[in-house]
């Protein structure tokens, strides 16, 4: 269910799907260098090409801020294309957060309580379902307490899953009872890892709001949370080559790219993609209601689903375990559909969030997204050592001069307009262009902070009555165009409000975010 970077691993039932590391701190490159100095992307290629991974990522989350990111090796075996920094990956059973999440969020409305029972919600299965099942609450589900067995596959649904073409909502319907039919999979309140139970949990929502668990997904957790870019299934169109990273079956030579999920009707418990960058919104949201903050739910709501139940080191869609390097407990799970494996670590005393994630999940994945996590971590505590904070992210508010923020200190600089954007992690700068007699200088930083350009403008185009600004700069065959409008911004990582709306095109992509003007 979860790795296990720097510790031994809680004690797991055998009905958990996914394989468990090994109790030993996993190996890392000898020289994994620091936070910032450029190098993870070389860092996770040699993990990547020793394992034998047509792809891998990581990334290393600071606060609420993404300080590094790298991704290296290709979207599909056969194919050139490189993966990058914003593909998505199938996250597998780390959708079990979010269902949870889900489930919170509609206990806080009041349309379900934690306490509510399989019956409560479906009265028409008593008499067509074990007997025991009934009273089984929502949080027992969540916890996999329930004992509802994982092997869903028995059922006479699963043989028809990836044939039929009734809505998702219908489809749980009827899969439920048959879940619910089959011989418990462990004693009520041991923990089990279910699957199954996160379908029933999902089913019961869909029943109190209507709705299914795919549009509640949407409109609760991925629009609030700026994730607009996650999906279901594998990521990507079928027809189109190499738009996404594709999962892969086998290992080494043998591996083979697959377009391939689990049946869609398995949502709750795992289907989701989502980028690297975008899933860091959710880990923050976590992060920080662990520390005490209200966000997406309360703080007394992100503590219920962070807590254990009672000898379990499993909450509500969390495994919890002690980590010295975490200065205490932290949150993190596995996800895996058998063709991509995705690992994240929360550590809300440290302040830190690390994700990996690879394209295959052959027998070496695991191992080598653990090596990812741990290289990640040893980077960020070489940084501390070394004296040397991580860097200044596009959007960090603290790296000016002493302790200044970053919009003071561009203020105090002379820059008269900066806007910020995330995925990828973006600035920009203009000012008066002291080389010239008119105009405007514009610096543009981009892919977190990894390239930069500085280029130029003979004047500005505003348009009064549209409350709109045009800034139009080149710089030999680079060519940008920034166009500022004033209209109120909410930057969905940070949660600040901004005056303006900032939209960049450069070299044929465009960068959304958000600004003020400094003088």
């Amino acid at each position: 269910m979860f790795g296990n970077p720097r510790g031994p691993l809680p004690e797991f039932g055998p009905a958990c799907l996914l394989p468990l590391l090994l109790a030993c701190a996993p190996a890392v490159p000898q020289e994994v260098g620091v936070t910032g100095d450029g190098n993870l992307q070389a860092v996770l290629e040699e993990i990547r090409a020793e394992a034998e991974l047509p792809a891998l990522a990581g990334m290393l989350i600071v606060g609420d801020e993404i300080v590094e990111i790298a991704a290296t090796g290709v979207r599909t075996l056969g194919d050139p294309t490189p993966v990058t920094m914003d593909d998505k990956w199938h996250i597998g059973s780390n959708t079990k957060a979010m269902t949870a999440t889900l489930a919170g969020i509609f206990v806080e409305r009041g349309l379900i309580e934690w306490s509510t029972t399989i019956e409560d919600v479906f009265p028409e299965l008593r008499g067509q379902i074990r007997s025991e099942f009934l009273d089984v609450r929502l949080d027992e589900l969540l916890s996999h307490t329930a004992g509802v067995s994982n092997n869903f596959f028995e059922t006479p649904f699963w043989a028809t899953s990836r044939e039929t073409e009734a809505p998702l909502k219908e489809q749980r319907e009827v899969w439920v009872p048959q879940l619910l039919s089959l011989e418990p999979g462990a004693s009520r309140g041991a923990f089990a890892y279910s699957n199954s139970g996160y379908v029933v949990a999902g089913a019961m929502l869909e029943r109190l709001t209507g709705e299914s668990w795919e549009r509640l997904m949407q409109r609760e957790i991925f629009q609030p949370l700026g994730m607009n870019g996650a999906g279901f299934g594998p990521p990507g169109d079928p027809e189109a080559a190499a738009d996404q990273p594709r999962g892969h079956q086998g290992q080494g030579n043998s591996a083979r790219p697959v377009y391939a999920d689990n049946p869609p009707a398995l949502g709750p418990a795992g289907t989701v993609h989502v980028s690297l960058p975008q899933h860091a919104h959710f880990l923050i949201a976590h992060m920080k209601g662990a520390q005490g903050e209200d966000g997406i739910v309360t703080a007394a709501t992100f503590k219920k689903l962070h807590t254990p139940f009672p000898e379990s080191n499993y909450a509500q869609g969390w495994g919890v375990a002690e980590r010295e390097w975490a200065r205490g407990s932290t949150l993190t799970h596995n996800g895996s559909n058998t063709m991509w494996f995705h690992t994240v670590w929360v550590a809300p005393e440290r302040d830190i969030a690390i994700a990996a994630a690879t394209n295959i999940a052959g027998e070496n994945a695991p191992g080598a997204v653990d090596r990812a996590v741990g290289a990640i971590l040893d980077r960020f505590q070489a940084s501390e050592s070394s004296g040397e904070p991580p860097p200044e992210d596009p959007e960090s508010e603290d790296g000016g001069p002493e302790g200044t923020s970053v919009w003071e200190h561009a203020k105090l600089s002379g820059v008269d307009f900066r806007g910020t954007g995330n995925e990828p992690g973006w600035f920009i700068e203009i000012r008066d262009d002291l080389e010239a007699r008119d105009g405007k200088r514009i610096l543009f930083v981009f892919d977190y902070g990894q390239q930069e350009a500085i280029l130029h403008t003979s004047d500005s185009e505003p348009e009064p009555g549209l409350r709109r600004t045009v800034y139009r700069g080149e710089n030999g065959d680079l060519q940008i165009v920034v166009e500022i409008e004033g209209n109120p911004c909410l930057d969905t990582m940070s949660g600040e409000q901004f005056e303006s709306t900032v939209t960049v095109e450069f070299q044929g992509r465009t960068y959304r975010g958000c600004g003020r003007a400094l003088q």
